[in-house]
């Protein structure tokens, strides 16, 4: 069903597109460049609906590029027994689209010290994304909506590289109560 809602949505689009190139052609019925012009008119109303999408993706990329691989100390980190602290998403302020970040630390369990980390980001799609909501979170149409140095498998080849063990976080002891 949403299929057809897009279909029917880049159908009506398309329409608008060609009406205002064809309104070109008339406007400039004397000269010779009309034709082109009005191809350029239209290949340009096409991509205009997601033009921000495209604009952020590229900012998005970036951002991931930034980001880099995980970056981990490997001769202090071999060997060890660590547990996962993941963090909360964070509006990133200043990009074209929403982007949200969440750190990943692991922590050493006997001596509580950061062994690595990374952030995860995730981005929402331009105006069309919003207004079609294909999916709850809005995903852009023409980028991958999530970078995340620890996916595809390379949390885990860093696990088995480093011979790590992951263990569930540990829970404070609490102090027996004062008896009065």
């Amino acid at each position: 069903m949403i299929g057809l809602l897009f279909l029917g949505v880049l159908a009506l689009w398309c329409l608008v597109a060609l009406a205002l190139s064809l309104g070109v052609v008339r406007l400039l019925s004397r000269y010779r460049v009309r034709w082109p012009l009005a191809l350029l008119v239209f290949a340009g109303m096409l991509v205009l609906p997601l033009a921000d999408d495209i604009s952020g993706g590229r900012e998005f990329a970036a951002m991931c590029r930034a980001e880099g691989p995980i970056a981990v100390d490997r001769e202090r980190a071999a060997g060890r027994s660590v547990y996962l602290v993941v963090g909360d998403y964070k509006e990133v302020p200043g990009p074209l689209l929403p982007v949200y970040a969440r750190q990943w630390d692991f922590f050493d369990v006997e001596t509580g010290e950061r062994v690595f980390g990374f952030r995860e980001l995730i981005s929402h799609g331009g105006w069309l994304s919003e207004v079609l909501r294909f999916s709850e979170t809005a995903k852009p149409f023409t980028f991958d909506s999530s970078c995340d140095p620890g996916g595809n498998g390379r949390l885990e080849a860093l696990f088995r590289e480093l011979h790590l063990t992951r263990v569930k976080r540990p829970v404070p002891e609490r102090e027996p109560a004062a008896s009065s």
